[in-house]
């Protein structure tokens, strides 16, 4: 089967693109055969999101993770999307938080709150991936010292965010 003839007849770019042996190699990779490839986009037709995925997760293979590959294509390259973004981060501290305690309390007998400071790029990631948020984009402006992220726990799970900002 050829996925792209069989999901695009009439797409001349995609075919081309896809019969290249490189990016087919890689695809096959990534997904082991031409009939999981078809399946990805059979529904869809959509191949810059297939594209996009083997891209992706050729990225994070080389970079030493797995990702799993099962679901429809739109899960697959939203799991390699927060996947690369994290593997994309920098491995710095902020410097706007490097010297506060990371953990703080408002009533410091009950604990019942906690007040974290987020010190890196992949910690906001994970916590905008735990959240449903964007806090993960944030941190750019915490790198340059804008931005200072706060994020409330209760029960060990995060219930709220704060951004607290030089300007705006």
């Amino acid at each position: 089967i050829n996925a792209i003839k069989s999901a695009k007849e009439d797409d001349f770019t995609s075919q081309k693109i896809y019969d290249a042996s490189n990016f087919r190699k890689e695809a096959l990779d990534v997904f082991g055969t031409e009939k999981r490839i078809y399946k990805k986009i059979e529904k869809t037709g959509d191949f810059p999101t297939l594209y996009d995925t083997v891209k992706m997760i050729s990225k994070i293979k080389k970079s030493g993770y797995k990702i799993k590959t099962k679901g429809s294509l739109y899960t697959v390259h939203d799991r390699a999307s927060k996947m690369v973004r994290y593997i994309e981060a920098p491995d710095v501290v902020f410097s706007n938080t490097r010297d506060e305690e990371n953990v703080f309390y408002i009533d410091k007998k009950n604990k019942e709150y906690e007040f974290v400071f987020a010190k890196t790029p992949k910690e906001l990631i994970l916590l905008g991936d735990k959240t449903n948020t964007c806090v993960g984009s944030y941190y750019r402006y915490c790198i340059n010292g804008d931005t200072i992220i706060v994020y409330i726990k209760k029960d060990n799970e995060p219930i709220g965010i704060l951004e607290i900002a030089k300007m705006w």
